[in-house]
This record gives structure tokens, sequence and C-alpha cells, in this order.
């Protein structure tokens, strides 16, 4: 039996990252017969519960926490991570993001939750008015850039993955011992 060197176990993984990413992002498509409403509907009522439990998971006392002094605080980090939302999707379907979209008030867990649930349930509903027939256009996203509506509503997925791999290190640096298993596609949970 040949032995494993680093190079394969390289290749091993990043295969299965890649499997784990076509799962988390591919598999609504065969279920819901290819429409933009419904695949992104699926992956972002996943996204909304991997963030709120994530947001939950911090003791209120601690969303002040930051690792180092220039970064943001728990909670600033989860209001940037939702409040983005309004933005993307916003842009998305064609319109300007409400004044709700603007954080107000203190960096508590009841209020920061409170607006992240707010700025989900936002997103999803923008997204459910773009519709099959307006995902393949492009529009002007960040100025000069373009991009289809549907490829600028991915992006505010990636946005919020993105952060979350983020808030993992606040959680466990705070004392959090238990962080919440990511759940893919069909709502299982990782088994990592």
């Amino acid at each position: 039996m040949k032995a494993w060197k680093r190079r394969d176990w390289m290749k091993t993984a990043a295969l299965g990252a890649g499997a784990a990413g076509l799962a988390s992002t591919g598999l609504h498509a065969v279920e819901s017969g290819n429409s933009f409403a419904a695949d992104f509907g699926a992956d972002w009522k996943l996204k909304t519960a991997n963030a709120i439990e994530m947001a939950e998971a911090m003791p209120a006392g601690k969303y002040d926490f930051k690792p180092t002094p220039e970064m943001y605080s728990f909670g600033e980090l989860m209001v940037h991570l939702a409040g983005s939302n309004y933005f993307f999707a916003a842009g998305a379907a064609g319109e300007k993001p409400p004044a709700e979209g603007k954080f107000q008030g203190e960096h508590t867990k009841e209020n920061v939750v409170a607006f992240m649930r707010k700025a989900f349930e936002y997103a999803a509903g923008m997204v459910e008015t773009i519709g099959d027939d307006r995902a393949g256009e492009v529009i002007p996203v960040f100025g000069s850039l373009k991009a289809t509506r549907r490829k600028t509503c991915e992006f505010m997925l990636d946005h919020v993955t993105h952060h979350l791999g983020y808030s993992v290190p606040y959680l466990r640096m705070a004392g959090v011992t238990k962080i919440p298993a990511y759940r893919f596609t069909g709502g299982d949970r990782s088994p990592m």
C-alpha cells in the first residue's frame, strides 16, 4: 500500500471541500427545478438559521468583545454581517435600502439579534420580488462593477458565510465552548 504524502492529503482535503461546497449550493437546484427564488430561498433559510445561532451563542455580556482593539466588537460584526443584507438585497431587486437598514442603538445581544432577524427577513422578501425572469439581468454593483441580480444575491450569501467564519474565533476567544454546528443543504448539521 502506498504511503500518503502531504500533497495527497491536500488534494483529498480540497476535493472534500469542493464536494461540501457543491452540496451546500447545488443540491437545491435539482430539488427545486432550478427556480432562482426557490434555490436561493432554501439556501437563505439555512444561512439565516446559522447566523442567528452564532449570534445567540455569544453571551450577552460579551457582545462588546474584540479580539484586538482594531477589530469590530462581536456585536458590530453581527450588525455588519446582517446590515449588508439590506444593501445587497435592495440593490439586487433594483431598490434603495430602507432607513431601517441602518442599525440604531446599543450593540446589545437583544438589539443585535432583533436587527439580524429583520435584515434576513427583508433580504428573503426582496429576493422573492426578483423572480426567474429578472435573475439574469445585469445591474451595477458597487458603482462601476456589473453583475447579474442572481450573482449579487449569491455574493450576499458568500458575504454572510465569510463573516460567520470570522465569528467562530470570536466565540472561542470569548470562552464559548459550545459553537453551533453549521447546517448544510438538507438542514443536517456538519459532522465536523
